[in-house]
């Protein structure tokens, strides 16, 4: 989905819609906007902070008034894809472990 939001028109109203944000021209000064690797990292940064945006805007990070008004649609397939990656992770970290599991039970008989 970061991939779908990088390659698509969603990529440049992403960065329409936070031109003041301190954070996402740091970003992009970092990464660059070229690539695909370059642009999926910049929404990579973007989609956390869309997951907790209070805070970026606590930490000045963020513009509170580009994130109240940041499209609605981007923002719930950002944040969609943000929980879709950490929950991959978790049931990914589980099967590692559940397979490391399996392999000391068969050393232990």
């Amino acid at each position: 989905m970061s991939v779908y939001i990088a390659c698509s028109r969603d990529f440049n109203v992403m960065l329409a819609s936070l031109r003041r944000s301190r954070w996402l021209n740091q970003q992009i000064q970092n990464w660059g906007t070229v690539s695909l690797t370059s642009r999926w990292h910049v929404v990579g940064t973007i989609r956390g902070a869309m997951l907790y945006p209070s805070f970026g805007v606590r930490r000045g990070l963020l513009d509170a008034d580009e994130v109240r008004c940041f499209p609605l649609p981007l923002r719930r397939r950002m944040v969609m894809s943000a929980w879709l990656s950490i929950t991959g992770f978790v049931w990914m970290m589980l099967a590692v472990g559940l397979l490391k599991l399996t392999s000391y039970q068969r050393l232990a008989i």
